[in-house]
């Protein structure tokens, strides 16, 4: 068998009107119907068996082209009931079935299980026949799914399929059953208190093993993707199925699954139930009837919660929603909250909110030097005066001489003029070289604030507080455009971004004089690539004083400033890790 295949099973009995069908006596039946709509890799069909051998196949034949030449439908009946049940009749109707499914051109295996039962109604014997044939699929070394139709044969034989199906909780099995031989089978659910019984014969899936654990996980999918993430994140699922509307595509979530993970998408109208509801369960319709589902209610529309909550109830699912201000995952069917799975990496956050911007810059994520922590330390210091020496920096760039900043003295920085290079920071803890003038420009303008925050929250992540810190992110159109001129096509630059596991954060460091924009820009930043959640943060070399500036934080909440002496435990502070 090649990797990857997959064997799908129809088990069934068949019946008299199964049997009448391959005699010529009726048009069709529910097997034949089941085949023709289904699409079968193996059939097994149980026969009911209470003759001994003695009835010949040649026998059988020419009492059949006798009765068939006949317009006397009490003599069909006669043979009918007469010849079902033995030997002969199986091979032929086996024979039968063989010949429609060629006709149809499928290539479908087809075996049948001779079961001698004391009576029609002997349940033991009915029963393990079941058993038996299920066992036999379960015992195979591949993937395979089993459709158990319930049409065919008597109610004894119906119940017994569904009580016998409860023995094998790792088996992929659905119910499927028809009212109309000529129309195709639906699946169907057992009762509820029957699933609730077989509950407490298998693992519950509330146990440790199992609580993490779903066949399949459909998601609302809107504006906001974090909800949907941390969905992805939380659970083991053998499918996630994104329900959306045409304006939003979920094919971005793809790239968070596992390999073995399955993805498909539903788009659906966001503002009628109805059509949610209709479109989950008839993809459901595939599933098998102990499947556990799970339903992520977090996104899209009011209405839409509405269909699809529906359509978790009439399939017996769990539903959740993943937010709140403590971020953790509450079950709606009975309120019990738990922690939520951390999104480990900020590409993540990025990633999934960026509409296909990709990341051509991934930033620094590692711990700095000694040397260069101590220099960053020594700016800090020097903070308030480094700002005024900006116009001397533009004065000697036009001397086209070489220059370097000393900071023996936090209070009295200066720019001194060399006569050859390098460019160079004279601190009293460290002296640090530069490759060029762009270099040394882009740290004395701000470049060691960037690195200064970098630095002193890092700990953070060795402590395991933070799940990833990054210095410089760039996002950028398209990895395959930028190769040319990357610096061109950069969409966004990011000074210090971190993940707590739940939400993202954005630290944009400004050494310069403090802006209304600043605050806007940011805040549309951290939306966008932190989603509704993510968190936005400005911090200044040196505090500002404005009523202005604070009235447009007072009214942008997902924007805090941070300045002054302390500006690190600031942070520290919104992050929630004060006391470390």
């Amino acid at each position: 068998l090649k990797v990857g295949f997959m064997k799908n099973f129809l088990v069934t009995w068949y019946g008299i009107t199964d049997f009448k069908s391959s005699l010529g006596f009726e048009k069709s039946g529910p097997i034949l119907g089941a085949l023709a709509d289904g699409n079968y890799t193996d059939v097994i069909v149980l026969g009911y068996t209470k003759h001994d051998d003695s009835i010949s196949n040649e026998e059988f034949k020419s009492k059949l082209n006798e009765v068939s030449a006949s317009d006397d439908p009490d003599a069909k009946f006669k043979f009918t009931y007469e010849y079902a049940n033995c030997s002969t009749a199986h091979k032929h109707f086996i024979n039968f079935i063989e010949e429609k499914i060629s006709e149809m051109g499928k290539s479908v295996s087809v075996g049948l299980i001779s079961v001698t039962l004391s009576e029609l109604n002997d349940s033991e014997g009915i029963y393990s026949a079941a058993v038996q044939a299920l066992q036999h699929i379960s015992n195979l070394q591949i993937e395979c799914r089993v459709s158990i139709f319930l049409s065919p044969g008597t109610p004894l034989m119906a119940f017994s399929w569904a009580l016998a199906a409860f023995k094998f909780p790792g088996l992929s099995k659905r119910l499927i059953a028809s009212s109309d031989p000529r129309k195709p089978p639906v699946p169907i659910m057992p009762p509820k208190e029957w699933l609730a019984w077989n509950s407490k014969q298998n693992p519950n899936p509330k146990d440790e093993n199992k609580a993490d654990t779903y066949d399949v996980i459909y998601t609302l999918f809107g504006e906001q993707r974090i909800p949907a993430l941390l969905g992805v994140n939380h659970f083991n699922c053998k499918k996630h199925v994104f329900v959306s509307s045409g304006n939003y595509d979920a094919e971005c979530m793809r790239k968070f699954l596992p390999e073995s993970c399955e993805f498909s998408q539903i788009k659906a109208d966001p503002y009628n139930p109805s059509d949610v509801f209709d479109k989950i369960i008839k993809d459901s319709a595939e599933l098998p009837w102990d499947a556990r589902i799970g339903f992520n209610l977090t996104g899209g529309t009011k209405l839409m919660y509405a269909g699809a909550m529906n359509a978790c109830r009439k399939l017996g699912g769990v539903p959740f929603y993943v937010g709140g201000k403590e971020l953790k995952i509450t079950y709606l069917n009975d309120f019990v909250t738990e922690d939520l799975k951390p999104i480990t990496k900020v590409e993540s956050f990025i990633l999934v909110n960026s509409n296909g911007l990709g990341i051509c810059d991934y930033g620094r994520s590692g711990a700095d030097d000694e040397d260069s922590i101590a220099m960053t330390d020594e700016m800090w210091k020097a903070r308030k005066k480094i700002n005024y020496l900006y116009n001397d920096i533009q004065d000697m760039k036009r001397r086209d001489c070489y220059y370097s900043l000393s900071i023996e003295d936090p209070w009295h920085p200066e720019i001194l003029e060399l006569a050859q290079g390098p460019y160079c920071v004279s601190t009293r803890a460290v002296d640090y070289t530069f490759e060029d003038e762009s270099q040394f420009s882009t740290y004395i303008k701000g470049g060691w604030f960037e690195e200064y925050v970098y630095n002193h929250l890092y700990p953070l992540y060795e402590k395991g507080k933070l799940f990833d810190i990054r210095h410089g992110i760039k996002v950028d159109f398209n990895k395959a455009i930028s190769e040319f001129d990357s610096d061109h096509y950069i969409y966004q630059e990011m000074d210090v971004v971190f993940t707590n596991g739940k939400r993202l954060f954005i630290v944009e460091c400004k050494s310069g004089r403090p802006e209304i924009e600043h605050i806007e820009k940011l805040s549309t930043i951290a939306r966008y690539y932190g989603g509704i959640e993510g968190k936005g943060i400005l911090a200044y070399s040196k505090t500002p004083d404005s009523h202005i500036l604070d009235k447009k934080i007072k009214e942008t909440p997902n924007v805090e400033i941070v300045s002054g002496d302390d500006l690190i435990e600031q942070i520290k502070k919104i992050i929630g890790c004060e006391n470390d």
